[in-house]
Formats: structure tokens, sequence, C-alpha cells
């Protein structure tokens, strides 16, 4: 190994290590934000089995087989052998995020070492991709591996292409197969291909190079593979049906026409500057109305969104003839940029700190040549780049350190973004669900309401202020949340079956019954709806209506245990235990383990006084593992004690 192989090696193994040291303590966290859904809930992740499955449907289709525009199979099938290895134990999971993480902080510098020849501007570039804060949101949230897979297979495809460049021919086939799996772990690789070609012109502009029939044959074998792509996504998305659309809560830009979306996207590249430059306040939801929607471009940021624009792209061409680095860096910026800003067209979110994975690339190169540019004109080039590329570095690293603790669970990530985006509705809503789900009942109303406030048609926030409402006693608040749920979505039954059942908690038995009356114009013949109005109207002593209810369900479905039950549970109101007995043992001819009417057989006997059959009832029913009724054992127990005091 020469002398210059080494320092590549050391200098390699130091930025590995630093990605590695600044993550390593988030190995102890949980699944948090999307991690539960994409990968706890996903069939095709926990199963054997599916690997044809995974290449033959969209991203989520594992998931209760929803439906996006989304094609990364290599990613869910990142996710399926992880399980396989680990289990799903999220610590293992991290862990290979952090590795993956490492491993491009590495490639940022192979990559720049082959394009420079030398060591200083890679280095640099390297210490800063792995230490920048911007991408704690691609490194903790698990699924963020989709944007560091992407990175990784496109830029290995850029360091076999440069490679090639040196005239070992087996580097073309292996950087056209690693940019195939890239675009099969996300799409944002796609502007390879356009990267490539732009530098071969900044090198015609430079004369640096004179393109040959071969160099533009291999530049046609990267917009080939981009095409097979393509054609396979296509496919594959049409095959599983209609695409969900884009949710107005998730990016409000997404129903807006170019010219009505252009400026807030504009002013939105002030927001990503922001980070890339002074990554402080971080967050991990933009959605709506964190960011709200510009209508004219006439507007402060809209025209400093403008500026940076225009800096980058005159930047591109003075880089153009002066510098291939500078180019590159632009390059690699601006055109992954391009495809998430929402100007080109709408994406899944209006902002996300994850989606600057590959365009940060970019920002370091570009970062790293100015140090080093400024150094020169100092004339202490190594002292200058040193110093300032390790106060950058150290800056970026406490931070990100000090935001992987806000990535441990959901109720710190929700509680940390309620404090960074307290407008957005989507952070409202999901910090309400983890305080009902810890207990803190009265938070969560608050955050419900909070989320209502931003956006009042949103349904699901209505019908969970509903039943938290109802949970804690607020019987008149809940009733009016359901409604206006059932406003909302009309179609959807479970609004009034909840204020059915609040009605019914509440006394209010004719408001009850005309609910479920309208969940069965809904649901025409769903016999569990007749089956609340009929156990409705025997809660309040009206045994006659009640009864008719279940006959008339008996009557359309004779083999309906449920109600044959009910029935002769009012005949035993009723006084008719005779008429009870011969129901309940119909209703266990037809269903022989049904637990209610086990329950009211047992009942009987204990009326009777029957202790000794009520035991052996009680045991046969262990036996088989029937469910019975606590009421009914402590009873028996409470007989056989007052036996024993009386002896």
């Amino acid at each position: 190994m020469n002398r210059n192989t080494k320092r590549t090696v050391i200098f390699a193994l130091m930025v590995f290590a630093l990605a590695i040291v600044l993550y390593a303590n988030n190995l102890g966290h949980d699944w948090a934000y999307d991690d539960h859904e994409y990968i706890t809930e996903n069939e095709y992740v926990n199963e054997p089995g599916h690997i044809g499955d995974i290449f033959s449907t969209t991203y989520l289709y594992g998931v209760n087989r929803f439906q996006t525009a989304l094609y990364r199979p290599v990613t869910v099938l990142s996710y399926a052998v992880n399980r396989a290895m680990t289990g799903l134990n999220p610590g293992a999971f991290h862990l290979v995020n952090d590795i993956i993480h490492a491993a491009n902080s590495t490639l940022v510098f192979l990559l720049l070492s082959l394009l420079t020849g030398s060591v200083t501007i890679p280095f640099a570039a390297a210490a800063l991709f792995a230490a920048h804060p911007i991408h704690t949101e691609a490194v903790n949230n698990v699924v963020g591996r989709a944007e560091l897979l992407a990175f990784f297979f496109a830029l290995l495809a850029l360091v076999f292409r440069a490679l090639r460049e040196r005239g070992k021919a087996i580097y073309y086939p292996l950087a056209l197969f690693s940019f195939f799996l890239a675009l099969m772990c996300k799409e944002t690789p796609a502007i390879l291909p356009f990267v490539i070609v732009l530098v071969m012109v900044g090198e015609l502009v430079r004369g640096e190079k004179r393109l040959t029939a071969r160099d533009n044959i291999e530049a046609g074998g990267w917009f080939g593979v981009l095409a097979v792509y393509i054609v396979i996504r296509h496919a594959v998305i049409a095959s599983c049906g209609d695409v969900a659309e884009i949710m107005m809560h998730d990016n409000p830009l997404a129903g807006l026409g170019f010219f009505e979306r252009l400026p807030t996207a504009l002013a939105i590249i002030v927001d990503y500057t922001r980070l890339l430059v002074f990554p402080l306040r971080l967050s991990a939801d933009y959605s709506y109305n964190q960011i709200p929607v510009i209508q004219s471009l006439m507007s402060f940021r809209v025209f400093v969104g403008l500026a940076v624009t225009a800096v980058v792209i005159v930047t591109g061409f003075l880089a153009a003839r002066r510098s291939s680095v500078l180019l590159f860096g632009v390059f690699m910026l601006a055109l992954p940029y391009a495809v998430v800003s929402n100007i080109v067209f709408p994406i899944g979110t209006i902002m996300g700190e994850r989606l600057m994975y590959l365009p940060s690339f970019g920002f370091v190169v570009v970062l790293a040549w100015g140090i080093e540019r400024m150094a020169q004109m100092t004339g202490k080039p190594r002292n200058i780049v040193v110093a300032a590329v390790a106060v950058v570095t150290v800056l970026y690293g406490v931070r990100t350190l000090a935001r992987n603790p806000d990535w441990k669970n959901n109720e710190t990530i929700f509680a940390k973004t309620a404090e960074t985006s307290p407008n957005s509705v989507k952070t409202a809503y999901n910090y309400a669900l983890v305080l009902k789900n810890n207990g803190r009942t009265a938070d969560a109303i608050d955050w419900y309401r909070r989320a209502i406030d931003i956006w009042p048609e949103h349904y699901s926030a209505w019908f969970n202020l509903g039943n938290t409402l109802r949970e804690t006693g607020q019987t008149d608040k809940a009733i009016e949340a359901y409604r206006r749920a059932h406003e909302l979505v009309p179609e959807d039954p479970e609004p009034l079956h909840n204020l059915a059942l609040t009605y019914k908690s509440a006394g209010m038995t004719e408001k009850a019954v005309e609910t479920f009356e309208t969940i069965h114009a809904l649901r025409p013949g769903d016999p569990t709806v007749l089956m609340n109005i009929g156990a409705t109207w025997a809660e309040a002593e009206e045994y006659d209506r009640a009864m008719g209810v279940f006959r008339e369900i008996v009557a359309s479905d004779p083999k309906n245990a449920g109600a044959i039950v009910n029935m002769g549970n009012i005949y035993v109101i009723q006084g008719d235990t005779l008429m009870a007995e011969t129901l309940f043992q119909k209703s266990l001819d037809i269903d022989p383990g049904n637990p209610s009417a086990h329950n009211a057989v047992l009942g009987l006997l204990i009326a009777r006084g029957l202790y000794d059959e009520a035991e052996r009832k009680v045991l046969a029913m262990q036996e088989r593992r029937i469910p019975v009724r606590r009421l009914f054992v402590n009873k028996i127990e409470q007989h056989r004690k007052n036996e024993r005091s009386t002896r």
C-alpha cells in the first residue's frame, strides 16, 4: 500500500467513525413516526415469502394493500431482510441506518477524492456531510432508509463512473446497475443522467476534454436505465389499482396549478437554505398550515427565494468555466432539489428535512470548495481549511447529538415537533393521539381542539375528540363532536354509532334509537344495528319494543343466537324462566360455544338456588375456555361463604 492509498484509507475510516459516533446515541430508540405503519404493520416485512410481492407492488402495498404512486422495492426488501435477521428490534434497525449513513459519508470522501485527486476538499465535504444536522430525520426515522439507500447506490454509481473514466471498462456496467438499484430505493436519483451530461458539457466549456462517441454512448446508457425503470415503475403502479390522492393536510400545494403553487414553492427555498446553513430549529413536520400558502409572487420571502435561485444559477455558469468540483456540487444541489421542490410537480409533502439528504451532498461540496478557496486567498490554505472545517463540523455535530434524542419515540418526537411546528395540523393531531394513549386525556383534548382550529374539517380529529370527551364524561361536548364528524363524512357510520352509544349511556333512549335507525338506513340488513336498537330499548325497560326488534331479527335470521339469547333475557325479567330456558338451549343448539347463552343458563341456575349445578356449570365453561361473568362467580362464592358461616 503506497503512501497516498494509506492516507486515503485513514481519512475514509475517520469519516466513517465520525458518522457512527455522532449517531451512536440513537441505538436505544424505539419506533417513531411512520416506522410503526411502514415496518411493524407491513405484511411484506414481517412475513416470509413476499419477495415477489415486494417487487411487483407499490411501496406500501404490504400495509393493508394501501396503494401509492411510490415504487421502492429495494427499500422494502431491506426492511424484510433486517426483520429476518434481527426480528422487530428497533435498535437493530437504527444500527443499520447509522451504518448506511456512515458508508454514505465515506462514499462522499471517496468520490470526491477520485474527482479531485486530493483529500482536502473531499475530507472537508465528507466530514460536513457526516455531521450535518439536516440528516437527523433520515437517519433516526427508520423509514428514512429510502433516502439513505438511494444515496448509497447513487454515489456508488458515480464512484464506478469515475473509475470507468480511468479506463477500466468493467466499472461501466457496475455503475449502471448501481444506478438502477438507487432508483429502486427512491425516485430522486433519476437526476443522475442529467448531472452527468451537464458535467460533460462543463468539461467541454473548460476545454478539459473532447467528447468521444464512447462518451456519448455511455452517457446514453444512463438514460436507458432510467427509461427501463420508468416503464417498470409505471407498469407496477398501474397493476395495483387507483392511487391514493395526496391529502391536503400533507401538501396543500398538491391540488394547485403551476402558477398557483410557485410563490410558496419559491418561498420554501428560503427555509431549506436556512436549514442547510444554520440548522438550529429542526422539525419533523411542515405540513398544513405550518407553511401558509402564498397567493402572490409579490412577497419578501418569494423575492429571497428567487435571489437564492439566481445565486445558484450564476454560480453554475461561473463554475462551468472555472471549477469542475464547484460545478458538480452546484448540479448535485440544484437538480435533486428540483425534484422535491414542488415547482416542477407536486410531491407527497410540502417540505421535509429528509428530502435534503441528496441535495445536501451538493451543498457540502460547494461549502468545502468555498472554504478552500477563501483559505487560498489568505496564503495559509492548510491551516485555514482545517480550522474552518473543524469548527463547522463540531458545531454541526453538537447539534446532531442534541437532536437525536428527540427521535427516541413517538412521544418525544411529537412533543418536540409541537414546539417547532405548532401550526401543523398533522403534528397537533398525532400529538393528541400520543397523549391519549399515555392517559393524558385533558392534554389530548386540547391538542385535538388545536388540530381542529388549524383545519376545522379534520374528520378524524372531531371523531377522536368525541371519543375522548365521552370517556371523560363530557357528554354534551362529545355529542357535538360526533355530530360534526358525521357532517364531514356522512357515509361513515362510526361517528353515528358512537353518538348513539353516547345517547344511550346518557339515558336519551329515543335519540339513541333514532341514531341507530339512521345507521340502519346506511347499512340495511345489518343485524348488529338492529341488535343495538333492541338492546337500547331493553336497557330503557321498554321490553315490548325490544322483544319486537329481536323477533324481527330472528324472523330474517332464525339462527341468530345472540338475538335468541336476548329474547330469553327479557323472558327472565318478565318471570317466564321456562320460556327463557328453552330459548337459551335453542341458542346453544345453534352455537354451542356462545358465551352469552352459557352465562344466561348459569344465571338461571343461580336464580333458582341450584348452586351445586351452577358450580359444575362454571367448571365446564372454564374447561372449554368460555368466559364466565365475574358477577356470577362472586354470587356463588358469597353463597358458599354464607353457608360456612351458618354451620
